[in-house]
């Protein structure tokens, strides 16, 4: 990115790392110096990335043991969970008036229901090792893309209807661009749409 660009505080996204995928992954979405949350179950892998941790999500029994690891990160918020970690995080967000978030993650059902819960709160992308799913809360997407690229859609819960536009099925949840140029997709609900990470 060029020096050129200004973000003011707390509008670039902030990163949640939930799994320990790839570091590659993660050095894009460090570059605007966002706040990094991280579960406590990716801690070890992060704290070897040497990266600066800003909150740590933990079970409160597990404290005092994390506060320990994170000596040399000081200063590092702890918040505490005893159900979700990511839901948990998804709160301290919204609580903060963070705009958006990244957030690395296996991407499972479950992941997906709870980022729902927060799709009018924050601008929500999950990230897992091949996909990156944006939250369409406005149920539009509309972009430039070459000929033979994919786009993968998943409804949520009340999305019924998306309509594909320049676009070819190619499975059931899977589009691929029939020529270069605009495509879209349109819905009267919310739904995701994952695009391969480069």
């Amino acid at each position: 990115m060029s020096s050129h660009h200004f973000v003011k505080e707390g509008q670039e996204p902030a990163l949640l790392i939930l799994d320990a995928l790839p570091f590659q992954l993660a050095g894009p979405l460090l570059e605007w110096a966002p706040l990094v949350v991280v579960a406590e179950q990716a801690l070890p892998d992060v704290l070897n990335w040497r990266i600066k941790i800003d909150v740590v999500v933990v079970r409160e029994e597990r404290v005092d043991a994390v506060r320990q690891q994170l000596l040399e990160q000081n200063p590092v918020r702890i918040i505490v969970y005893s159900q979700s970690p990511f839901q948990r995080a998804l709160e301290f967000l919204a609580g903060e008036k963070q705009t958006a978030v990244n957030v690395m993650v296996r991407a499972r059902d479950e992941d997906f229901r709870k980022a729902e819960q927060f799709m009018d709160q924050l601008q929500i992308n999950l990230f897992d090792a091949e996909l990156r799913w944006a939250a369409l809360f406005s149920g539009h997407f509309e972009k430039w893309m070459p000929v033979f690229s994919t786009l993968h859609i998943r409804k949520t819960a009340i999305a019924q209807q998306i309509q594909p536009f320049s676009l070819k099925a190619v499975h059931e949840a899977t589009y691929e661009s029939a020529d270069n140029g605009m495509v879209g997709l349109q819905s009267d609900q919310p739904f995701w749409v994952g695009e391969p990470n480069l």
